[in-house]
């Protein structure tokens, strides 16, 4: 149930971390890095985990430059075919 929570809020979660990136609003992008960090970690995609707390020190840090390369590699890492959670961090 939690990985299928994940996979329906996932586009929604890009779609708006994609429009505070557009307006460079540092803030809301952090906020919604975090959000994705935990609800990926929670669900049990810890490289989607991994990606997005990277992206989320970079805007805490205001790396706007380096913030835009992360957040690519982010969408990118998921927009690949979701695979399989790991069980044992899937699990409530």
């Amino acid at each position: 149930e939690v990985v299928q929570i994940f996979q329906n809020e996932l586009p929604r979660q890009l779609e708006l971390i994609t429009r505070a990136l557009d307006q460079g609003d540092l803030d809301a992008l952090q906020r919604l890095l975090h959000t994705l960090k935990g609800s990926s970690g929670s669900a049990g995609f810890p490289l989607i985990m991994e990606k997005a707390l990277q992206a989320e020190k970079l805007a805490a840090q205001g790396e706007l430059d380096h913030l835009k390369n992360q957040i690519d590699e982010l969408q990118a890492l998921c927009l690949k075919p979701l695979y399989a959670p790991i069980p044992h961090l899937s699990k409530p």
